[in-house]
């Protein structure tokens, strides 16, 4: 897996009520790996709704990851919806961590 080094930058979004000092929710605004971008987080609130989405790159697999929530009766999050997608790394800049191409040798007949 990629490990963030010293020279690395990791920001976060954290998510509290008003009032209270504990967090509810939290995700990566941005992070590098080796500099380069490693996970990159939105968010946005429609009616009650958060929706929290986190486009993840690395060596093995890129993908966004869109999470739902909204407050329950005590006042706490509560997850309604969470989709796993797909990113095509070969679409993104070079700033990015892009997916590792194997290939498999021929092993003809």
């Amino acid at each position: 897996m990629s490990e963030q080094t010293p020279k690395d930058t990791l920001i976060e979004y954290d998510f509290t009520f008003e009032n209270t000092k504990s967090t509810v929710a939290n995700i990566q605004k941005y992070a590098t790996i080796k500099g380069k971008i490693g996970r990159e987080g939105f968010y946005k609130v429609k009616g009650d709704t958060l929706i929290l989405t986190v486009n993840y790159y690395d060596p093995y697999h890129g993908g966004a990851l869109i999470e739902s929530f909204v407050p329950d009766k005590k006042g706490w999050l509560r997850e309604v919806k969470s989709i796993m997608k797909p990113i095509d790394t070969d679409t993104v800049s070079e700033r990015y961590i892009k997916t590792e191409r194997m290939s498999a040798p021929y092993l003809g007949h």
